[in-house]
C-alpha cells in the first residue's frame, strides 16, 4: 500500500504519516495490516469488522461509504467463514472515492470485498477505475515470497495435521477394541456349554 501511494507508482505521493487508512475486516490480515501501518507512523485509521468489536465502527454500508470517501488507502480483508468474502464496497462507493486513492482487496482469493474487483497479475497488479481510484487485487499474495511463506504455512498447518493423525490413531484403537470385543462375544456364544 505504501509503495503504490508513491508518485512513480501512480499514487498521490503521500508518506504513511499523512495517509488516512480504512481497514475493513479486522481478522488476522486486517490486524497485521493495522500493526504494520501503525509502525510506519500512520495515525489516521478507520477500522470496520464484519462482526463488530468494541471500539470499532459499525459495519454498515453508510459508515463504510462515508470513510471510503475520505480514505487514501482502503484495505479490504473481510471474510465470512461460511459464505466467503462479502461485497462491502459497491460500485458507487468506488466512484465516490478520491482520485489517486488505492484499494487493496486482499479478499480477492475469495471473490473480493469490492463489487468491481477482478484478479490481477504480478505483471499488472493494479487496475484503475474511471475516476482514477486504483485497485490492487493480486490473488495468492504469499506466492510472491514462496521461500518465506512455505515454512510459515507448514508451521501453521502442522498442529492440525498432527491432531488429525492422533484422531485417526484413536479411531483405529477404538475399532480394534470393538472388533476384539465382538470376537470375544462370538467365541463365548459359540463355546460348548
Amino acid at each position: 500500500g505504501c509503495e503504490y501511494m508513491r508518485c512513480d507508482r501512480g499514487g498521490s505521493g503521500l508518506l504513511p504519516s499523512d495517509m488516512k487508512v480504512q481497514i475493513i475486516g479486522m481478522g488476522t490480515v486486517g490486524t497485521f495490516a493495522y500493526r504494520k501501518l501503525y509502525a510506519l507512523d500512520v495515525r489516521d485509521f478507520y477500522t470496520h469488522d464484519h462482526w463488530p468489536k468494541r471500539r470499532m465502527y459499525d459495519n454498515d454500508q453508510k459508515t463504510i461509504a462515508q470513510f471510503a470517501r475520505e480514505a487514501d488507502l482502503v484495505i479490504c480483508s473481510a471474510l465470512d467463514p461460511l459464505f466467503g468474502a462479502p461485497k462491502l464496497i459497491t460500485q458507487q462507493m468506488g466512484e465516490e472515492m478520491k482520485p489517486g486513492s488505492l484499494i487493496i482487496d486482499v479478499a480477492i482469493d475469495e471473490g473480493g470485498n469490492c463489487e468491481f474487483s477482478k484478479p490481477t497479475t504480478q505483471e499488472n497488479p493494479v487496475f484503475t477505475l474511471s475516476n482514477g481510484v486504483r485497485v490492487y487485487a493480486l490473488p495468492n499474495l504469499p506466492g510472491m515470497v514462496p521461500r518465506s511463506s512455505s515454512p510459515c504455512l507448514s508451521n501453521a498447518a502442522l498442529p492440525y495435521i498432527l491432531s488429525a493423525l492422533e484422531l485417526k490413531k484413536a479411531r483405529r484403537k477404538i475399532s480394534v477394541e470393538i472388533i476384539f470385543m465382538e470376537t470375544m462375544k462370538v467365541k463365548k456364544q459359540s463355546a460348548p456349554a
